[in-house]
């Protein structure tokens, strides 16, 4: 899933983003980057907090395979 590793890239920074503003940047249909956040967010890669994602260390990890 390519756009997972998109995901995850947009979101190294370790700042808090909006969901829309991953949708913006993630040319992907909404209902597939929601599936993927919230696969993102069960394997604890990612925490959300409303419409909001933050990295987790864990999903920093992921990104230095």
């Amino acid at each position: 899933m390519d756009f997972i590793d998109r995901i995850l890239k947009l979101l190294m920074d370790s700042r808090w983003h909006s969901i829309k503003e991953v949708e913006m940047n993630i040319s992907i249909p909404s209902h597939k980057i929601k599936y993927a956040l919230n696969f993102l967010k069960e394997q604890e890669f990612v925490n959300m907090q409303n419409d909001r994602i933050i990295i987790t260390a864990k999903g920093l990890k992921l990104t230095e395979l």
